[in-house]
């Protein structure tokens, strides 16, 4: 088998095309998989989604695989609470970005349908709380919208959100609005993130910028029953903690005292990981590749569910952006629940900073008084009804929401993103090429690359 046609059997590689033979084709059981011709090894660091999906792609095809995961479970950034509501709680990825996205296709094909309709927004403005469909026609709110909608344009300086926001004349009463639309949602704010590298994302994606909610599952449940066949290879607690990849096997040994030896090594790891050098390598990573990892950033991140007895904040409305401590609060149950009383607080950079080290109950507390203010009437702390506090920064091996670009780091991605000596390869969200950092789909399209790089090596032309 020649390597061009290896990548082609892979499903990697087809212009045009994101129909993977693992997970959107109906393949036929009598066709069988191409098989690759190594009987070597390659080990997994990390059973997120990257890792998981990277394994399955080179397990279905022959390759001996494992999966070293630090923690107790898998799913990295994927996490659901099944039970507190009447429908599935996501406390970790949550939105499907894309219609022509692996991972949209992906729960399609497994027959899961998505909310649809159009849905309102409530803007904090002038210290009240007002229904965007009501305020169509001011001036400000045509600014933020332009702003948003320009942001793929951009093509000049780099310079942070925030002073690109100040350059086009925008002024504080809505500046907070662009902070829960931009800034928090690319997991930071606008004072430290970089606009050229949101722009060249935006500019480079080819999935489609809405964003879907699914209906009756949670993305770990989907997650499990599409990798369910390689799930027996993970081992957990396993933390590696070295990587020496100077001999013909690269050789790795975890927290516990164990080792490992592999031909060949797929980091999926997060970016806080390497950058607070948990795995030190033998030898060093290329120096580019340590000033890339270098340059980007993985704030803080919270989501705290609140379940009301009563939705006060409106049946058709979607996000609510304040002034306050929390930038967005979405209504998840929207097109999902026959209830529609939860609202999901989603709280990254500063604004996260600022929670670390309080009790839960304290943060409840501090977001029902900010509701309390955005709609009157105490009416958040007397209709209160469950509350559940996710703090991603407290999770030791993630340690944070997910990657961004500061000012200056923007061209910066594909370093990250290279592979080392044909033994190491790099996969995770922010190692995407594809404009998608920051997503699911981001890390599936990086574990596609990492797949195309191994062949590349395995089956030369």
């Amino acid at each position: 088998m020649n390597r061009r046609k290896a990548i082609r059997n892979l499903g990697l590689a087809v212009p045009g095309s994101l129909m993977l033979p693992s997970l959107l084709a109906c393949k036929d059981e009598s066709d069988p998989t191409p098989q690759i011709p190594f009987d070597g090894k390659v080990i997994v660091i990390g059973a997120g989604v990257a890792g998981l999906y990277a394994a399955s792609l080179l397990d279905q095809r022959g390759v001996n695989v494992e999966i070293l995961e630090a923690s107790t479970v898998h799913g990295g950034r994927i996490r659901a609470a099944a039970s507190f509501a009447d429908f599935p709680i996501e406390l970790g990825a949550d939105f499907v970005q894309g219609d022509n996205s692996v991972w949209y296709q992906l729960i399609q094909n497994k027959g899961f349908s998505f909310a649809s309709g159009s849905a309102d927004e409530v803007w904090m403005i002038d210290d009240l709380a007002k229904n965007l469909s009501e305020i169509s026609d001011d001036s400000d709110v045509g600014l933020v919208q332009d702003f948003v909608g320009n942001l793929a344009n951009f093509n000049g300086t780099d310079r942070s959100v925030a002073q690109a926001i100040t350059d086009d004349g925008i002024g504080d009463r809505v500046a907070h609005i662009l902070n829960g639309k931009v800034g928090n949602r690319y997991g930071s704010d606008n004072d430290k993130l970089g606009i050229l590298g949101i722009a060249q994302e935006l500019a480079l994606s080819e999935v489609g910028q809405d964003r879907f909610t699914v209906v009756g599952k949670d993305h770990l449940a989907i997650l499990e029953s599409e990798f369910f066949s390689i799930l027996s290879k993970i081992q957990y607690e396993a933390q590696i903690t070295s990587i020496d990849y100077s001999g013909d096997l690269v050789q790795l040994s975890d927290a516990g005292g164990n080792n490992y030896e592999a031909d060949m090594v797929i980091i999926a790891v997060p970016i806080s990981v390497l950058k607070d050098e948990d795995i030190n390598f033998a030898p060093a990573l290329p120096t580019d590749m340590r000033i890339g990892i270098s340059t980007f950033s993985m704030d803080p991140g919270f989501k705290v569910a609140l379940r009301f007895n009563r939705n006060f904040w409106g049946d058709n409305v979607r996000s609510v952006f304040a002034d306050g401590i929390v930038p967005e609060y979405v209504s998840v149950g929207l097109g999902r629940s026959e209830r529609n009383k939860v609202l999901m607080a989603n709280i990254n950079g500063s604004s996260a900073t600022g929670l670390l080290g309080m009790e839960d109950a304290d943060i409840v507390s501090m977001l029902l008084a900010d509701l309390d203010r955005i709609f009157g009437n105490e009416i958040a702390t007397t209709n209160i009804f469950d509350s559940l506090v996710m703090n991603w920064s407290n999770e030791p091996f993630i340690r944070g929401a997910y990657s961004y670009a500061p000012v200056g780091a923007a061209d910066n991605r594909a370093l990250i993103a290279q592979s080392v000596s044909d033994k190491l390869f790099f996969a995770g969200e922010a190692t995407n090429l594809k404009g998608n950092s920051g997503t699911v789909n981001g890390a599936l399209e990086s574990a596609e690359r990492v797949v195309e790089e191994i062949v590349n090596v395995l089956v030369p032309e």
